[in-house]
């Protein structure tokens, strides 16, 4: 009987109910679409697994048997593989290192659905960075300032409307670049010969507060 089964399911075939007249044994010859591989195409009851498919998809296999003399009509039976919706996959892209004050892009251009479904996104900063564009694949923002170098992590989820994926996090490093300190010797000043004066150099800085 024609019947619908779920991909990935082992599938088994009936020919059973084929019979001889004359009541001669008989032998089995099963004939399978394309990509289908039978256990045993000359068993009563031959085994398959149903592929991976895109949308449901009909299969149609034949049967011939044979009472050692002459060959039956082709019977056939078809098997419908119905399409189970697959979890898509998040891919944060890769660990990278930006200097402080980069523009930094994030990818996640790798993410996919096996059911070739389209994805949206989910971008989350578990560091507290504001990005740009959080729903889209590729969100940007610009490199905090850091006193030494710092990691922020960034999880990203996909969906095919019904499934969200596992998330995956991706790490930028953030690179301390030592920046040029600030020397200020202080305001001129006017005095009499003989006395004794000061100089101030005490509102110079660094940036990255080394001393």
């Amino acid at each position: 009987l024609n019947k619908s089964v779920l991909e990935g399911e082992t599938v088994q075939l009936d020919g059973s109910e084929s019979y001889d007249l004359d009541a001669n044994p008989l032998t089995f010859s099963w004939r399978s679409p394309a990509g289908i591989h039978l256990n045993d195409s000359t068993l009563k009851k031959p085994t398959f697994v149903a592929p991976d498919v895109k949308v449901n998809t009909n299969y149609i296999f034949t049967l011939i048997v044979n009472d050692g003399t002459s060959n039956s009509d082709p019977s056939t039976v078809t098997i419908t593989v119905l399409q189970v919706n697959k979890r898509p996959v998040a891919d944060a892209g890769s660990d990278i290192s930006y200097n402080e004050g980069s523009s930094v892009s994030l990818s996640g251009s790798l993410s996919y659905d096996p059911d070739l479904d389209v994805i949206s996104y989910k971008w989350t900063s578990l560091d507290g960075i504001i990005l740009f564009d959080a729903l889209g694949p590729a969100p940007s923002f610009i490199a905090p300032q850091v006193s030494a170098n710092k990691i922020y992590r960034f999880k990203l989820e996909v969906s095919d409307g019904v499934l969200t994926s596992i998330p995956d996090t991706v790490k930028i490093n953030i690179v301390n670049v030592n920046k040029i300190p600030v020397a200020f010797a202080g305001v001129d000043q006017t005095v009499n010969e003989g006395t004794l004066v000061q100089l101030d150099g005490s509102l110079s800085s660094d940036a990255d507060n080394e001393p």
